[in-house]
């Protein structure tokens, strides 16, 4: 049984709380919300994990259960649609979603992810001195960081950023592709991963002027296309750089190596799951390549 401590860490949400309990709570640390069902068998066996957690981490998150059959419009309203759900907030928006049971090992490294670590104050640090023009100090201070708390996700990706903002996206590619295998395989990772690579095929491609006669001298060549959308989504001209993308897609769907898939991923992840282009695109490709 959790002890008194550990039961302040732990509530219902309703629609008249689910405001001040999740999203308010949400800007002083993160918040993890799990969508539960009573007829749900892995609902039942991820409770005493969750609340094992809470009790470990000593209040260090605060878990809200929300009861999916006594509030279905709360469910809806955050895209829930199977059970259980886990979902975790932090300053108002969801950073990380979960579908089905969950152990353990699992949660831990996700919660880990967003709770503060002693190291985050050099990157602060790091982050203030990179603002006053010396990228060079950042970075190593960013570096020595990370080989002293390796489990600082933190750390190598804005060393990552940092290096691309300088122009030295293959340097951050590399940097993304030696880290350990649990954190290369981190969605934020990828996604920073993928858009690396666009901003590759970007720098490599031909000026966007000199591509768009070849679109129409090349017919279905997948080449020209996939240059332009990295053009487009360097640009930020999403719309434009996800056509393109589906365009490869349905000429060639194992293009690159599965590398204009994984783009249209990293878009994805970019833009959220509620976002108009991705339910578009997302509907679009289980049409076609299903």
């Amino acid at each position: 049984m959790p002890d008194a401590d550990s039961l302040a860490f732990i509530q219902d949400a309703t629609a008249d709380n689910f405001s001040g309990l999740v999203i308010e709570n949400s800007a002083r640390g993160p918040v993890l919300v799990n969508y539960w069902s009573r007829s749900v068998g892995p609902c039942i066996r991820q409770y005493p994990v969750l609340e094992k957690l809470v009790q470990e981490f000593a209040g260090r998150f605060l878990l809200v259960n929300l009861n999916t059959d006594e509030h279905r419009q709360l469910a809806r309203d955050y895209g829930v649609t199977s059970l259980p759900t886990l979902k975790l907030f932090l300053k108002g928006n969801v950073v990380e979603t979960r579908h089905g049971y969950q152990d353990e090992a699992d949660m831990k490294y996700l919660l880990a992810k967003y709770l503060p670590r002693q190291s985050d104050k050099v990157l602060t640090e790091a982050v203030r001195v990179f603002q006053q023009g010396d990228a060079e100090q950042a970075l190593v201070m960013l570096a020595e960081a990370t080989i002293a708390d390796p489990k600082n996700i933190r750390l190598p990706l804005t060393m990552a950023r940092l290096m691309v903002s300088e122009g030295r996206a293959g340097e951050a590619r590399q940097l993304l592709a030696n880290m350990p295998p649990e954190q290369r395989d981190d969605r934020e990772t990828r996604t920073l991963r993928g858009e690396i690579d666009l901003i590759l095929v970007h720098q490599q491609a031909p000026p966007a002027e000199d591509l768009l006669p070849m679109l129409e001298n090349t017919g279905n060549a997948p080449e020209p296309r996939y240059q332009l959308a990295a053009h487009h989504f360097v640009d930020g001209a999403y719309a434009q750089a996800m056509q393109l993308v589906y365009e490869v897609l349905l000429i060639d769907r194992q293009f690159r190596q599965g590398e204009a898939h994984r783009a249209l991923m990293t878009m994805f992840s970019i833009l959220g799951d509620e976002h108009e282009l991705v339910r578009e695109y997302r509907s679009r490709l289980q049409e076609k390549m299903h």
